[in-house]
């Protein structure tokens, strides 16, 4: 197999001969590749032993920050970027008792042009038994350019912070894969005019709900 991408937290490597990939975690992961596996966004996966990687046929296998054209994505593209993302975050809440705190385009995987998860352990944090439905900080992080406002002004750990913090991450995500197919300067466009643009769709309503400032009223709703 021959390594077609890698960052700091996996590689992913293409067969030569047939439509099969594999992707190689640094760090072992029960939970992330349960994900997966128990998500099924992806079928025919095969699982080493130790949780470092997984094997399967596609036909392609990119990052998001990688992608030139976002033609592809449209309305009922993003959303179902958003359910694959959402599944997997309820399998990890609900059955890891675990949450993404921040989400980042270089590990966001897109398989055969629409399947999607995320793929980082180092984002990747246990739920804190003692505050319902918080996030327990107990190491440091990194805050990518997605990261919630709550998020970015936590200077100090151990900590917790509402696992809705996540779903603002999401809504920024969809954010950025909008600007990319608008033929403007990224700086120059706003959030609210996006908005603007798509009111009255499934996705204006989804976003609402996840960019909502307060973070005990932030929904992540399919309507």
């Amino acid at each position: 197999m021959i390594l077609i991408n890698e960052n700091d937290e996996f590689r992913i490597y293409k067969d030569e001969n047939i439509p099969k990939y594999k992707i190689e975690l640094n760090e072992s992961s029960t939970s992330l590749i349960n994900t997966i596996k128990n998500c099924k966004i992806i079928q025919g996966l095969t699982i080493e032993d130790d949780y470092k990687s997984i094997y399967f046929k596609a036909t392609s296998v990119k990052v998001l920050s990688d992608i030139q054209n976002f033609k592809n994505f449209e309305m009922n593209e993003i959303l179902k970027f958003c359910y694959h993302m959402s599944l997997q975050l309820k399998y990890l809440v609900v059955k890891e008792n675990k949450c993404f705190i921040n989400y980042d385009t270089n590990k966001i995987l897109i398989i055969d042009n629409n399947k999607y998860f995320f793929l980082s352990n180092d984002n990747l944090m246990p739920l804190d038994p003692q505050s319902e439905n918080h996030i327990y900080l107990n190491r440091p992080f990194h805050k990518t350019d997605f990261a919630s406002p709550e998020l970015k002004n936590i200077n100090n750990i151990p900590t917790s912070i509402n696992f809705r913090t996540i779903y603002y991450s999401l809504g920024l995500i969809i954010l950025y894969i909008l600007k990319q197919n608008m033929n403007l300067p990224r700086d120059e466009i706003s959030n609210e005019y996006i908005l603007n643009i798509i009111e009255g769709t499934k996705l204006y309503n989804l976003l609402k709900g996840i960019l909502e400032e307060d973070i005990e009223k932030r929904r992540l709703i399919y309507l």
